[in-house]
């Protein structure tokens, strides 16, 4: 009896079924040596490269928000640099137009007539001053005085009415002369000063211009045009003179019939000092047309000009010679007898030596017309401006 007891307890452990689904720890020690060396191996490597995975997973991640953290840093130093560097930028032309106005001290004098007073600045060694026209009474000696208090008498040369402009003449000194600027290119924003001077007090203050190419009627009621003059922001007493931060005049201010402030550029005001040292006038020529440089054509418009040099003809005046010549609006005059002109002021200048009555030939490229075609060559009248 014990012997089959015995017997079928060891059949029934021996058995697959038994050993494997009910005692699995049986099965796992009765595995072979190698199989489980397999098993443990092939666990090991998954779990290896599972644990690889995400190590770099996670340096990636670190990486690039290192990036983006040195990325948001440059950017924001950028930012400041540039700022800073506009800053410095506006400091030292600040800075320079301060000097320069500084370097103008001695050309800017007092003037006064009768009751009148106000500022002129000097364009001679020998005393030749410009001023406004309506500071110069019809009674009343002229005086002048500079920045050491000294007066000095003055005599008008040349004045006119229309245009503001006064020419006088001081004896018994010797100046230092301001520099009328050549340049014809203005743009809105930028900063100039207003020199003036009340007795032997020297006055300085910033202003921006407004409109480079202002048109406004004469004070005094003609209905006369004054074109092209410079608006500048504030207020200011006519016959101010207005530098750059080149220590050069670039324009004076005047009296008009329009609200705000105007300058002459100086330009205009050389090509009356010319004519007037010349001829003891002035008259300006014309041909009845008004126009502009291929650069102003471009800041106007925003567009890129067909031609480089020369004058694009904007306006015509009824019944003027380069109306009767059949100049159109949109030519570009290039050159008047044959001198090259690039912009108004050079024409005006060679039209200054001029006699009314007389014809001029015009280089005129056609409006329209296309690239490399030859231009044309017209005759027109010239005559005074009035």
């Amino acid at each position: 009896m014990t012997k089959q007891r015995k017997d079928i307890e060891e059949s029934i452990h021996s058995t697959p079924a038994f050993q494997n689904d009910l005692f699995p720890e049986i099965n796992e020690k009765t595995t072979s040596l190698p199989e489980k060396e397999e098993a443990d191996s092939r666990q090991s490597r998954f779990g290896n490269h599972s644990r690889s995975w995400w190590f770099m997973m996670d340096t990636v991640i670190v990486g690039l928000a290192l990036v983006i953290v040195l990325f948001t840093v440059y950017c924001h130093q950028g930012m400041k640099s540039i700022a800073v560097s506009e800053e410095a930028a506006e400091a030292a032309g600040a800075a320079r137009l301060d000097q320069a106005a500084s370097s103008l001290d001695g050309a800017v004098l007092n003037v006064t007539s009768g009751a009148s007073s106000g500022t002129g600045f000097a364009v001679t060694t020998d005393g030749m001053i410009m001023t406004a026209a309506h500071l110069i009474t019809t009674t009343g000696a002229v005086q002048v005085t500079d920045k050491k208090k000294k007066t000095y008498s003055a005599k008008v040369i040349w004045s006119d009415a229309d245009l503001d402009l006064a020419l006088i003449k001081a004896s018994g000194g010797h100046f230092k002369p301001a520099v009328l600027s050549d340049d014809d290119q203005f743009y809105k924003g930028e900063v100039v000063m207003q020199l003036g001077r009340s007795g032997h007090t020297y006055a300085t203050k910033k202003a921006s211009i407004l409109n480079p190419d202002a048109n406004v009627l004469a004070s005094d009621g003609s209905g006369y045009a004054v074109r092209d003059l410079i608006q500048i922001d504030g207020d200011s007493a006519a016959g101010t003179p207005i530098c750059d931060s080149d220590g050069q005049i670039v324009g004076m201010t005047v009296k008009t019939d329009a609200a705000g402030t105007y300058a002459l550029p100086a330009y205009s005001l050389a090509t009356v000092l010319d004519q007037v040292i010349m001829t003891g006038t002035y008259e300006p020529r014309t041909i009845g047309i008004t126009g502009e440089s291929a650069d102003q054509f471009k800041l106007r418009t925003g567009k890129t000009a067909s031609f480089d040099n020369g004058v694009a003809v904007l306006t015509i005046a009824p019944g003027s010679g380069a109306e009767k010549a059949g100049v159109a609006v949109g030519d570009v005059i290039t050159s008047v007898e044959g001198k090259s002109v690039n912009n108004p002021r050079e024409m005006a200048a060679v039209l200054a030596d001029m006699t009314p009555g007389s014809k001029t030939t015009l280089t005129v490229h056609r409006a329209g017309a296309k690239a490399g075609s030859a231009d044309e060559q017209v005759e027109v009248e010239v005559s005074a401006v009035r």
